[in-house]
């Protein structure tokens, strides 16, 4: 968990180190679309994460507001979210009882 939580704070990082590029309303369709199948993919197994969730939600709000770039970057957070809880799934799904 400590592992997926540094990836996404580095995710970040790097990202804020980039240039900025106004995101229009395709783009965030494209991130949401992304973001919404990797979502989906994890919570059919019972294991998506709420902060996906939140920022999958944390994105429609700040798409109704008009704020593309923000909106973007929530949606794809939340595909990288979903991708590390697909694969703690992954990791657990095998996993038995400690007893």
């Amino acid at each position: 968990m400590k592992t997926s939580k540094l990836f996404v704070v580095a995710l970040f990082a790097l990202g804020a180190a980039g240039t900025v590029q106004a995101a229009s309303s395709s783009d965030y369709n494209r991130a949401k679309a992304e973001a919404t199948a990797a979502y989906d993919k994890v919570n059919k197994h019972g294991y998506a994460w709420t902060v996906a969730e939140d920022a999958l939600k944390d994105a429609e709000a700040a798409a109704k507001s008009g704020n593309w770039n923000k909106a973007v970057d929530l949606a794809q957070e939340a595909t990288v979210l979903s991708e590390q809880a697909y694969k703690q799934y992954e990791s657990e799904k095998d996993a038995g009882p400690l007893f």
